[in-house]
């Protein structure tokens, strides 16, 4: 990356898309929410990284724990989807 490109993220020139959230994330070692100030918590696992970019509208004044719980049943249907489109009921 660029120091032109991140100069311009910092200036708010540029936005960045969420592969490149992702990368910051990565080499800062943090999360996304925290990155863009939604989180006091530098850190999450990467699944729940994404469940809270994808969902962020929808989770949106759930406590920390409820969105963990949250994401613990969306793995848990993710699974049975799995297993049902695997033959498995």
């Amino acid at each position: 990356m660029t120091q032109q490109r991140i100069s311009a993220y910092e200036k708010g020139k540029r936005e960045p898309d969420i592969e490149t959230l992702k990368q910051f994330a990565d080499f800062f070692n943090c999360s996304i929410d925290y990155l863009l100030g939604e989180s006091n918590n530098s850190k999450y696992e990467q699944e729940e990284q994404e469940f809270r970019y994808a969902y962020h509208k929808e989770i949106e004044g759930m406590t920390d724990e409820e969105i963990k719980d949250a994401l613990r049943f969306y793995k848990e249907m993710k699974k049975k989807v799995q297993g049902n489109k695997n033959g498995n009921k």
